[in-house]
């Protein structure tokens, strides 16, 4: 409906370009300008994949046909600005900026430390690339580990309701509800004792964020080896190294 609305523009952003629907207003809208506005970890492959048709996650064929029926292009642009948390470098005509989170660092009103440890939750099995027995067992695991902590399970958007009641039902934990994404939560409304995850990127721009305010913030990541998907197995070890 955007783009039927909008067929002209100075500068279009978006904010992933793995995604189909992003890359699909970026071919639909004329543009003057494109930004990409991108945290993600997959942002790290931007430079592999750019000059290829390669995706993070593959279209089917029949979803190919009937694009190509349709004469809906994905392709990725060959021009754009970036503005990543990563230290990526400028190539060929991406020019690449790096948020250092200075007006979000200005918000800062967490100096008090709360007595909590949250985990950030991933929607694995929406996604369809954890069972479900196997990411209750991690969530067990990291419960066992902190015996005696106050535990909150920070979900993603993208998690169903009724998996997160499961885990209420199953856990001695409570699942959040938020109004903002976790960085803005955490800064707005303090800060937990200890931080735990998987693969999400929060967890390398909160360890940037923290890092810079000079707060000692206890950050772990899980190491997953049973993903249904390689590219998957890669961004989790990604998210420990960075």
């Amino acid at each position: 409906m955007l783009a039927l609305k909008y067929k002209k523009t100075s500068e279009l952003v978006i904010g992933n370009l793995f995604s189909n629907p992003h890359l699909f207003f970026k071919n639909l809208i004329y543009h003057e300008k494109l930004t990409l506005v991108d945290d993600g970890i997959n942002s790290l492959e931007i430079r592999n994949l750019i000059s290829t048709t390669k995706k993070i996650t593959p279209i089917s064929p029949l979803k190919k046909n009937l694009f190509n029926l349709l004469n809906i292009s994905f392709d990725y642009p060959k021009e754009f600005n970036m503005f990543t948390i990563f230290k990526l470098n400028s190539f060929d005509k991406i020019s690449i900026k790096r948020n250092n989170f200075s007006k979000l660092l200005k918000m800062n009103s967490s100096k008090h430390e709360l007595n909590y440890t949250l985990i950030i939750g991933q929607p694995f099995l929406e996604l369809n690339l954890l069972k479900k027995t196997d990411y209750f067992n991690f969530i067990k695991k990291i419960i066992d580990r902190n015996l005696g902590a106050k535990i909150v399970y920070f979900p993603s958007r993208k998690e169903l309701k009724s998996n997160l009641e499961e885990l209420s039902f199953f856990f001695d934990m409570n699942v959040s509800k938020n109004d903002f994404p976790i960085e803005l939560e955490i800064l707005l409304k303090g800060r937990p004792k200890k931080i735990i995850g998987f693969t999400s990127t929060a967890l390398i721009s909160l360890k940037k964020i923290f890092n810079s305010l000079n707060y000692n913030l206890e950050i772990e990541s899980y190491l997953i080896n049973c993903f249904e998907n390689d590219k998957y197995k890669h961004r989790s070890k990604s998210s420990r190294s960075s």
